[in-house]
């Protein structure tokens, strides 16, 4: 497996644990959300009264006249808390009360810092009728990030950042194993080959010039693949495979072309035509040695 998809695969599982937490953290923000409004309609189905009494809304009424802006009341109401299904929210709900006028009904008070908010109630009681007033009432939680996510299901989004986490070690170690196994080992004078425990051979050089065993291609001095005909392919590998990179032109000629009557034209032609190849893409030449036979050889 390439590196980068190593490094993928740790984003998507990484990625995919934040997105997972983001989303148990909000389902549990919603059912704090859903919880607060159910309360609050059953507390002011039982003793909606007693909440919004004239003296309640007198009050209120006075604070506002005293402040230059709006005024919201928080009641701790014991039956509002007993109704809340979460029992971690019943010693931190309230109930917030402000009074509006009805021209500006929308333009009630906000959520509070750290806190979580149910839907807003209005209410016209019969007392603020000559008035054009409205109560405007909301269920509160004074909730925490830590006491919300400590509420949401995370053993989805923990799972995929363990796994993540795994994944990365293993390819961290896989990785080690892999640069210790790589280890350049001197074969003959000018041959070098990188080989591990699992691939006995995996590319051979000669000077700066590779020989890509896996992929069956020669690689230069720069890095990429060098166009050898299918022939020179074949000859260059006599060449590498060589101890000392010398052979004799009746040993090309009967491994290249057995048989054939003018062996020794093809061969020529063919030199002619390698030779500037390998010496643009290396710093190895091909010389006639005694005229009977070609060394590969490095150049000064």
């Amino acid at each position: 497996m390439k590196h980068y998809h190593s490094i993928l695969i740790f984003l998507v599982l990484l990625v995919s644990s934040l997105i997972a937490g983001a989303g148990s953290y909000a389902d549990a923000e919603a059912k704090i959300h859903a919880d607060l409004n159910r309360a609050l309609a059953q507390t002011l189905a039982y003793k909606g009264g007693e909440l919004i009494s004239n003296d309640t809304i007198s009050a209120c009424r006075q604070m506002q006249q005293v402040s230059s802006g709006s005024v919201s009341m928080m009641i701790s109401d014991d039956y509002f808390s007993r109704c809340l299904s979460i029992p971690q929210l019943r010693d931190r709900a309230f109930i917030s009360l402000c009074l509006v006028s009805d021209r500006n009904a929308v333009d009630i008070d906000g959520k509070l810092s750290a806190t979580i908010c149910g839907d807003t109630i209005l209410l016209k009681p019969s007392s603020t009728a000559i008035t054009n007033v409205s109560v405007a009432l909301r269920g509160y939680a004074d909730c925490s990030f830590a006491m919300v996510f400590s509420m949401s299901d995370q053993r989805v989004p923990l799972l995929l950042s363990l796994a993540s986490m795994l994944w990365l070690t293993f390819s961290l170690v896989r990785f080690r194993n892999r640069q210790n196994s790589l280890q350049p080992v001197t074969v003959a004078a000018g041959i070098t080959e990188w080989g591990s425990a699992d691939r006995q051979k995996s590319m051979t050089s000669v000077g700066d010039m590779k020989f890509d065993d896996d992929n069956d291609v020669f690689v230069s001095s720069f890095g990429k693949e060098i166009s050898f005909t299918p022939m020179q392919s074949e000859l260059m590998k006599m060449f590498f495979m060589s101890a000392t990179h010398r052979l004799e032109k009746k040993e090309i000629c009967d491994a290249l072309w057995h048989g054939k009557d003018n062996a020794s034209e093809s061969l020529y032609t063919m030199m002619r035509r390698l030779k500037p190849v390998v010496e643009q893409n290396s710093n190895l030449k091909i010389v006639v040695d005694r005229g009977k036979a070609y060394r590969l050889i490095i150049r000064e």
